[in-house]
Parts: C-alpha cells; sequence; structure tokens
C-alpha cells in the first residue's frame, strides 16, 4: 500500500512510509495494525493506484504521475497520463515497428534458408511461402500485420 503525508487536502510528501512515522514518533508506543482512522487523524493517506490505460502506442506516450491527487470522492489517486506524441516520437516508433516486422520476417526466413541451399530442392508450397515472407511489406497492413496476416509454414 502507498501512503502520503498531507495537511488537509495538501499534499505535503508522497510516498510516505508507515516505518517513517514510526521513526519519527520514537517516543510512542504503536500497535501492530494501524487504523486508517487513525492515520487519517495523523495526516496519513492511503493512496489508490489506478491502473494504466489503454491507449494508442503510435500516437500517444503514457506517463506516470509524480504526485497522487485529491479526487472529489475524497479519495488520494495516482496514475497515469496519456500524451501525443511529438512528431518526432511517431516517425521513431513507425520505424521501430517497421523495423521489428521486418525482423520477424527475416527470422522466418532464415529458418527455412537450409531448404534453399544448392543441394535441395524447395517444394512448390515452400517456394511460395518464402515469396509470401519476401513480399510481406507489400501488404495493406504492413507493418501492423495481425497473425492472420503472415503465411502459413507449410509442413
Amino acid at each position: 500500500m502507498l501512503y502520503a503525508k498531507v495537511d488537509g487536502t495538501t499534499l505535503v510528501e508522497f510516498p510516505y512510509s508507515l516505518n517513517r512515522y514510526k521513526r519519527e514518533n520514537p517516543n510512542v508506543s504503536f500497535p501492530e495494525d494501524l487504523s486508517n482512522d487513525f492515520l487519517l487523524s495523523v495526516g496519513i493517506v492511503p493512496v489508490e493506484v489506478i491502473p494504466e490505460p489503454d491507449f494508442d502506442r503510435a500516437t500517444h506516450k503514457l506517463t506516470s504521475r509524480e504526485n497522487p491527487i485529491l479526487e472529489s470522492d475524497g479519495v488520494w489517486r495516482i496514475g497515469f497520463d496519456v500524451i501525443e506524441l511529438t512528431d518526432e516520437e511517431k516517425a521513431h516508433h513507425a520505424a521501430s515497428v517497421v523495423a521489428t516486422t521486418r525482423n520477424i520476417r527475416d527470422n522466418l526466413l532464415r529458418d527455412t534458408d537450409y531448404l534453399a541451399l544448392s543441394d535441395n530442392t524447395l517444394t512448390e508450397e515452400m517456394r511460395l511461402y518464402r515469396q509470401s515472407l519476401r513480399d510481406i511489406t507489400t501488404h495493406a497492413n504492413f507493418p501492423n500485420l495481425l497473425e492472420s496476416d503472415w503465411p502459413t509454414k507449410p509442413e
């Protein structure tokens, strides 16, 4: 559990630990489990972590908030902000996706290279499979290929 030290509705420190509170008060005897009511009375509040939202990684990025926010329901929460990528970041992401997809294609081709050696005759199915892999960059969904967009390797 994450905690914050607050003064009313003002954030004083985050993160804040119960061990730190105990160290700051060495002459106080504490029960093993501190109740939420007691913690609230001394300005220590639990902080709820909001799950990561869904977003389009091609156009946006996720940044975590540095500090929790007091929400209208009285709960302190910390989460994420979704921020639009700059044009440079979008271009870098697109290039990365292309490179990754080409790398997958190259590995699939490499897995069957031994079949294309001069002392081996390729089956027509294998020749078509390898040609489909080479042509994958002309696929309508390239570079964002679905599993069903890839050719099926013959047995």
